[in-house]
């Protein structure tokens, strides 16, 4: 794959290898010059740039409102703060909705910007989307997660083609991190090649436990794993449900992954009969229990608790964002709820009577914090980059701040 995304630098020299590497895997059957794909992925940049720029400004309409919530215990549950608690969860989902919609749609563009560059398919197809933009909790730096829909088998090479032709695309935007594409070769010697560049939008990683698009992590046992059609993908994820392995299914398997998509570009009958056949499957006695096996684990592996001895958080996503996300996606598995996002999640399991309406009330608050707190950290990194500090920003002086260097 693509060795050249290892220099960002954006000196020409590479520029121009990343160019040639994209060339010899299209052959004659592509005529894109190197000033072509330089103004595609500057325009592209550009579009990824505005959406950025747009969830760091409501970012910072929404931040005041936390001040205003009263955290005492004895005043958690006080008129003020349900008050205060709702204006903030309805002005983050609908940011975090926004969000999604606008990284929806440039996820769609760079693979309409794919079937110009490799020409019209051959068959009707759908790219639908997986993992965090198929919830509504994605951020304008995460990870994209997608498989492919396709009519019949008989087009294979093209859409294999079309999934490398979006990996290069959104490759050149120079986000990717070495790591991520499991170039054993490049990771052994960090003397020519080092990954100190930031982690941005980019495919989902190469290695063993990714590999969640259409061509899988490169492994023979994942080789187009996610480029079939509607009935072999609806088959796939019927043996899977009603026959779960117990280890895999409890980490979240093909069918955790499945229980929210959304159509990222392409055809929408296509992607709604393969949302319609899921939807028909229903679980067995060994699906529910894997899908309580799976809830137990996580409850005990993001075991989340502030306390007044904490001063940072070494990981935002797995020691804070992971619980509230991860609670909700195991309530959704263990009552076979298909095809809604978070927000939605939450509303049917409280209709359902699964949650009582201080629960739904609550995880949708948390819910709501950290997103917050992971946009937040992006936003300030401008990467996926989620360290961040509880610790209580102090103003220095110049006077303050000789003082405090001389201490050491």
């Amino acid at each position: 794959m693509y060795n050249s995304c290892a220099a960002r630098d954006k000196d020409s020299y590479w520029l121009r290898r990343a160019y040639e590497v994209q060339t010899h895997f299209w052959g004659d059957d592509v005529t894109l010059s190197y000033e072509e794909t330089t103004q595609a992925t500057v325009a592209n940049r550009e579009q990824l740039k505005i959406i950025r720029d747009l969830v760091t400004k409501k970012l910072s309409r929404i931040a005041p409102l936390i001040d205003k919530i009263d955290c005492e215990m004895g005043s958690l549950r006080s008129e003020s703060n349900k008050t205060m608690t709702n204006i903030f969860v309805k002005r983050m989902k609908s940011l975090s909705k926004k969000c999604n919609r606008r990284m929806v749609q440039y996820a769609g563009d760079i693979i309409k910007q794919a079937t110009e560059i490799c020409g019209p398919p051959p068959c009707r197809f759908a790219a639908v989307g997986l993992g965090s933009i198929a919830r509504e909790e994605t951020t304008p730096y995460s990870d994209l997660e997608f498989l492919f829909l396709v009519e019949n088998n008989d087009s294979l090479v093209y859409f294999q083609r079309l999934a490398v032709t979006v990996y290069f695309i959104i490759g050149n935007l120079q986000e990717t991190d070495l790591k991520y594409m499991n170039i054993e070769e490049l990771n052994r010697d960090g003397k020519w090649f080092s990954d100190a560049s930031v982690s941005g939008f980019k495919i989902d990683g190469l290695q063993k436990k990714a590999g969640n698009i259409p061509t899988g992590n490169g492994t023979e046992r994942q080789q187009d794993k996610f480029i079939k059609t509607v009935s072999e993908m609806a088959e796939m994820y019927r043996q899977v449900f009603l026959y779960p392995d117990g280890e895999e299914s409890k980490i979240g398997d093909l069918t955790a992954m499945l229980s929210s998509t959304v159509l990222l570009y392409g055809d929408r009958r296509m992607y709604d009969q393969f949302v319609s056949q899921i939807s028909s499957v229903k679980p067995s006695e060994s699906r529910t229990t894997a899908s309580k096996a799976m809830m137990r684990s996580d409850i005990e592996k993001f075991h989340y608790r502030p306390d007044e001895t904490m001063t940072h958080i070494k990981s935002l996503k797995m020691d804070f964002y992971r619980f509230p996300s991860l609670m909700t996606l195991d309530l959704k598995i263990l009552h076979n709820i298909i095809g809604t996002s978070v927000w939605e999640t939450l509303d049917t399991l409280l209709k359902h009577n699964f949650l009582s309406q201080t629960v739904w009330h609550s995880l949708r608050v948390i819910l709501s914090i950290s997103i917050f707190t992971r946009l937040s950290a992006y936003s300030h990194h401008s990467s996926q980059d989620d360290r961040m500090t509880v610790m209580e920003q102090i103003e220095l002086s110049k006077t303050s701040l000789g003082h405090f260097l001389e201490s050491f």
